[in-house]
């Protein structure tokens, strides 16, 4: 009841909002276009803009405005481009020989050499450096300069998705400029190559981006759109409300019942996109409860009735999964143990296993969008149902991250995009490859998966990959909850598309 008495209130004023919107509009003259400024609403906070430093989504969208990579991977034809490396060789499974482009220069005017490059790479992959996701760092042997315009990139091992981790995931830095000023210099006042440069922040809350006049020719990311002005604003009904009366150009994440609302809204157009992000529960066997035994996991799966509450608060864009990964990955096995919902056979294995009355389940939730209190309570509710009862704790990603490495909560409700990476690499190994993250460490799932991340032989790291999923959906040693989707509003002048890796790439933009 009490869900269905906020559903019903976040409607009204959801349903108020729009018709107070629909009141003040101005027309098409509220547009930005005539100011050349993309203003952008934000729900999600920015810590630092130090990118391997920070965790939020809006900082590593960020740090793709203000910062290059060596290669570029267009996000419509899949190929890894040139960027600040002219080109590539990949020499063998853990050496590649990058060109460096000449004349690049940094936002402060210094000239980026093959110094900057070697310098960031082993800064970052560097275990004392603390890059905050380890996971994109962690491949690195060393780099070395070989000369003026050619350094090479040692790996420790072979590593079937390298390019994909340069492509988007390790912005060069300049030398001189980080050693004189740090992480913290950097997470609030960023130098770098991008087609962006920060004009102004308050940080935290409020960054404007200007067009970078010197971005190096040849660059395959544009700027045609002469600023970027992001804000904070968490209440998503204050964003609606700046949306419909011309106050932004540029809101994302908000539920299907919004987006029904909005659409057909003058001087707004309204987007659904498909993304690899799924929303799941991971499991702590680390830890003693009741999760250690399979009857109770299995009965979790059993007690979720994942397709309504999918199809309530996300949207027919997503879909049920039943592995630990997105379908659409390579490497992902869909055809694996299935739990329909069945709660009547849930209490029987929770009976079965014991707990016949039921148990209390401190959980942590891991804040997003993606696993809003909406869904949390829905989920609440189905495990109430049959006994067991949630006692939440909600965090923002980094410290409910912390937390579950520090192994303080049985299980955790969280989502995960795979860095916008199409492999089961970057989602099933990163829960099951025995790091720190990794809370079952079943020897025989972590084996596999450390095979298939080190195979370059394509068919034999799907054979890996799909013995080891096969063997975590039959133990249940992952909730699978639902892929997701994102929908997005845009002024009618904005000509933009969003990817699936959710990176809002603003410096594609135009005005039409």
């Amino acid at each position: 009841m009490r869900l269905a008495i906020k559903a019903t209130m976040r409607t009204a004023a959801l349903t108020a909002v729009l018709a107070t919107s629909a009141a003040l509009l101005a027309g098409p003259s509220w547009a930005q276009k005539s100011k050349d400024t993309l203003r952008v609403l934000t729900s999600e906070p920015t810590s630092s803009l130090d990118y391997y430093k920070g965790a939020e989504r809006m900082n590593i969208i960020m740090s793709h405005h203000l910062f290059d990579t060596l290669i570029y991977k267009d996000a419509k034809t899949g190929e890894f481009v040139p960027a600040l490396a002219e080109s590539y060789k990949i020499v063998d499974g853990k050496t590649i020989d990058f060109v460096i482009r000449q004349g690049v220069k940094f936002h402060n005017g210094d000239t980026m050499t093959a110094d900057d490059v070697v310098y960031t790479l082993n800064k970052v992959s560097d275990p004392n450096f603390g890059a905050l996701y380890q996971i994109a760092v962690q491949w690195i042997d060393h780099a070395e300069k070989l000369d003026d315009t050619h350094v090479r990139l040692h790996m420790k091992k072979a590593s079937p998705v390298a390019l994909e981790w340069l492509a988007g995931f390790l912005p060069i830095y300049p030398k001189a400029y980080y050693e004189k000023v740090g992480s913290a210099g950097m997470a609030v006042r960023p130098i770098g190559t991008g087609p962006y440069r920060l004009e102004s922040a308050d940080p935290g809350t409020h960054w404007t981006l200007k067009r970078f006049a010197d971005h190096y020719k040849g660059s395959p990311k544009g700027n045609a759109i002469g600023t970027i002005d992001i804000r904070l604003m968490t209440e998503m009904n204050t964003q609606l409300t700046e949306m419909l009366t011309g106050g932004a150009d540029f809101i994302w994440g908000f539920p299907p019942d919004v987006a029904s609302r909005m659409k057909g809204r003058q001087g707004v157009v309204v987007n659904n996109v498909p993304i690899l992000r799924i929303v799941y529960m991971l499991v702590n066997l680390q830890k003693e409860s009741p999760l250690k035994d399979v009857r109770v996991r299995r009965a979790i799966m059993h007690a979720i009735n994942r397709e309504k509450i999918m199809q309530t608060f996300v949207g027919s864009g997503s879909q049920v999964i039943d592995s630990p990964c997105n379908p659409v990955q390579f490497g992902c096995k869909t055809d694996v143990t299935k739990y329909n919902y069945d709660p009547a056979k849930a209490r029987a294995l929770l009976a079965e296993a014991g707990y016949k009355d039921g148990f209390t389940l401190p959980t942590m939730v891991g804040i997003n969008v993606t696993t809003g209190r909406s869904i949390q309570e829905a989920i609440m509710s189905d495990l109430a149902a049959v006994g067991i009862k949630m006692e939440v704790t909600a965090q923002h990603w980094a410290p409910a991250r912390e937390s579950w490495i520090g192994k303080n909560y049985p299980i955790m409700l969280m989502a995960w995009g795979s860095w916008g990476i199409s492999d089961v690499a970057m989602m099933t190994s990163e829960f099951f490859n025995g790091s720190e993250v990794d809370l079952v460490k079943d020897e025989k799932v972590v084996s596999l998966i450390r095979q298939g991340d080190q195979e370059i032989d394509r068919d034999k790291r799907k054979a890996n990959y799909a013995e080891a999923i096969s063997r975590i959906a039959d133990q249940a040693y992952f909730i699978p909850l639902w892929t997701y989707n994102v929908n997005y509003a845009m002024n009618k002048d904005l000509n933009m598309t969003i990817q699936p890796d959710e990176i809002a790439r603003f410096f594609n933009a135009t005005w039409n």
